[in-house]
């Protein structure tokens, strides 16, 4: 089926009304279409008898500057949270980033993470986002969760994706933060977050 949608005078369409979206509506002018009945994309969230669901991670990850000025100019207002984000892995809970807070694994999983992170530059040069995993944090850490969490997340197995987008939005941890996480320890992050009304 083929829908043929108006465009600017520049043949400019923007389909999806999320951050994307509208930062590049709000950047060209051009009209943005959007198949929900409300604005947000996966920064959206749903209410559901009495309760609140984010479709999507609730946090700014820019480094850009000029998106968040083109939001503070939107008249957005941001609260500091403090993260206790944790993952539920072999009938334990683990704090995340994964990498740095092994100490609920298994002896033997928690050694083998460890092992595999040290050993992590002998993995190819990547040519994939599941590539750059192994690279970046080891097999062990990898094929335990940032592989099985990167697929469910984005709906693809991470091969078959690319790795420039990562930047900071994927957490890069260094061997002294990893032998850290391996021992006992309470890990706190804290990131701005849109101010609900």
């Amino acid at each position: 089926m083929s829908i043929d949608l108006p465009t600017d005078d520049r043949g400019i369409v923007i389909l999806g009304g999320g951050l994307a979206g509208l930062m590049a509506s709000l950047e060209t002018g051009a009209a943005v279409y959007e198949a929900d009945p409300a604005w947000g994309g996966a920064s959206a969230s749903d209410r559901c008898d009495g309760f609140t669901f984010d479709r999507g991670i609730h946090l700014l990850q820019t480094m850009n500057m000029k998106i968040v000025e083109m939001l503070e100019e939107l008249g957005i207002q941001w609260n500091v949270i403090e993260r206790s984000a944790h993952i539920y892995a072999f009938g334990k809970y683990v704090a995340y980033p994964f990498q740095i807070n092994s100490t609920n694994l298994r002896i033997d999983r928690r050694l083998y993470c460890v092992w595999t992170f040290l050993r992590r530059q002998t993995n190819p040069e990547p040519a994939n986002y599941a590539d750059w995993i192994y690279k970046t944090i080891g097999r062990g850490f990898a094929d335990t969760f940032l592989i099985p969490y990167s697929e469910k997340f984005w709906g693809v197995h991470p091969r078959e994706m690319s790795f420039e987008w990562t930047g900071n939005r994927v957490p890069k941890s260094n061997l002294k933060q990893v032998l850290r996480g391996a021992i006992p320890r309470r890990h706190q992050c804290q990131f701005p977050i849109p101010c609900g009304k």
